[in-house]
């Protein structure tokens, strides 16, 4: 007689639900009605057993019609036919932690394509190959990763290989589809959810950003302009090890703080991140602080054409010389790019009139910052309420918890791998923090400077959530992350 079903339409808890039915000497339940068990996909069923690996086995290839059928295959090999580990026995049921990746198809790339923390690699040379998941616990570099899949492989040192990568929807137990269907269900059918949250600097931002995709089961776009340097993680609060335990992160940590960006090279990487994560049905959460970079990565902003360095060497040099007359041609030329412009930024004031000089034409229609819905995004902007006076307090508070933290420290560590760039060195605490290494501010002027500039950043951000379209506005002044974060799924 089969089992009854859990009544969890998870995969790992399918998956479990099959185990259990082998090991009773029944086959395999059927799969639970939701529509993702009738697709067709590859998939590994990894089994745990207080922690440790006790059967792993999976496919690279659909071997069956449906993905629940291929599961139930996969998850009676994982605990029966691993060749590595003796077959399970109905004792250790209790004991069992379940998970099942689900592949995306493959595709040919280099190492230097590679993120252990993304992509799953698949090395070949004539008959042999090794496979290797993603994001696997204590494997950091694509050196490690690569390494460990020729092992797997018995690919000698020196020996050429191939080298493929895929991605993988992670289901762990407890875990739903994926999919939300029924009455209010907002989503397209062939797409997972992209749900994007914008709110400004202090207010909780990231913690309901966390919340949320546990919620969705979600990878996390990190969409912010300093975040992405490498050796500042307390100045730029980028996740903690906490979060990073407990969600995927993307766009956190990549650029050396010596490295010059521009939004154009983040919003194609950006792309490039979400299109592999929409294409293997992965939901996405982009949390954004920066509403330039937010629409960069959420639509297709026009940059009028590849930049060119003399133009913008040339434009530096008059904002060096006289910054009001570039202030006033932009304002002139373009109206509503100045209006969305940080006039007192150098670098953006220059790279907007670059921008309409490469266009050939004034942008009068602001054509040349309009964004276009890439994803049938949902945007969710976290609004403080008039409480404004509690959002100061949370800012001082952060600047405070960074110095404790060993921002100076960091700030100097960094320093003495090179001269930050420009763009890094925009960073809030980076000029500050220098100056007191230097000995030119003492550290409470800085601390002072620092909140300063950071409540002139969260009036910006405040400013800009005014003028996104589309966004649905979230009470979070005073409310508990868990809580918005449930506020947001209702409204999706």
């Amino acid at each position: 007689m089969t089992p009854e079903p859990y009544g969890v339409c998870g995969p790992a808890d399918y998956a479990l639900e099959c185990v259990a039915a082998y090991l009773n000497g029944h086959r395999a339940p059927g799969p639970p009605g939701d529509p993702l068990y009738q697709r067709r996909a590859a998939c590994f069923v990894t089994l745990k057993e207080h922690g440790e690996l006790r059967g792993c086995i999976g496919t690279l290839e659909p071997a069956e019609p449906s993905l629940g059928r291929e599961i139930a295959r996969n998850a009676h090999s994982s605990a029966l036919r691993d060749p590595r580990f003796p077959p399970v026995a109905p004792d250790e049921l209790e004991a069992l932690t379940c998970s099942v990746d689900v592949l995306s198809p493959s595709e040919p790339c280099t190492t230097a394509d590679l993120d252990p923390h993304v992509y799953g690699v698949i090395v070949e040379a004539g008959l042999r190959r090794g496979v290797l998941l993603p994001a696997l616990e204590g494997i950091d570099t694509v050196e490690a990763q690569v390494d460990i899949a020729l092992q797997k492989a018995g690919i000698a040192p020196g020996q050429s290989y191939d080298v493929r990568r895929f991605l993988v929807t992670r289901y762990r137990q407890g875990d739903p589809c994926r999919r939300r269907s029924g009455p209010g269900s907002s989503w397209m059918a062939d797409a997972p959810p992209v749900v994007a949250l914008f709110g400004a600097t202090a207010l909780g931002k990231s913690d309901v950003a966390l919340e949320l995709s546990g919620l969705l089961g979600a990878d996390i776009v990190v969409a912010d302009s300093m975040q992405v340097y490498a050796g500042l993680p307390i100045v730029t609060n980028q996740p903690d090890a906490e979060s990073l335990r407990r969600a995927r992160y993307h766009l956190v940590g990549w650029a050396a703080p010596q490295d010059e960006l521009t939004v154009a090279e983040f919003a194609a990487r950006a792309h490039d991140v979400i299109d592999g994560l929409v294409g293997a049905g992965r939901p996405v959460v982009v949390e954004g602080g920066s509403g330039l970079y937010l629409r960069a990565v959420l639509g297709d902003l026009g940059f009028g054409g590849a930049p060119d360095e003399a133009r913008r060497r040339a434009l530096e040099a008059r904002w060096e010389r006289a910054p009001d007359e570039l202030v006033a041609e932009l304002r002139r030329r373009a109206p509503d790019v100045a209006a969305r412009t940080d006039l007192r930024n150098g670098r953006r004031v220059v790279r907007a009139l670059e921008s309409l000089e490469a266009a050939g034409e004034p942008a009068q229609t602001g054509e040349l910052w309009s964004s276009r819905g890439r994803y049938g995004h949902r945007l969710f902007a976290l609004d403080p309420g008039d409480d404004r006076a509690a959002l100061v307090e949370r800012i001082e508070r952060r600047v405070d918890q960074m110095l404790a933290a060993g921002a100076l420290d960091e700030i100097a560590a960094a320093r003495a791998a090179g001269p930050f760039s420009r763009t890094a060195a925009q960073a809030i605490g980076v000029r500050e923090l220098c100056a007191v290494l230097d000995g030119e501010l003492a550290l409470p002027e800085a601390a002072a400077r620092m909140k300063a500039r950071t409540r002139a950043l969260a009036r910006r951000q405040l400013t800009w959530m005014r003028k996104l379209p589309d966004a649905v506005r979230v009470p979070a002044s005073g409310r508990p992350p868990d809580a918005v974060a449930r506020h947001v799924l209702s409204l999706i």
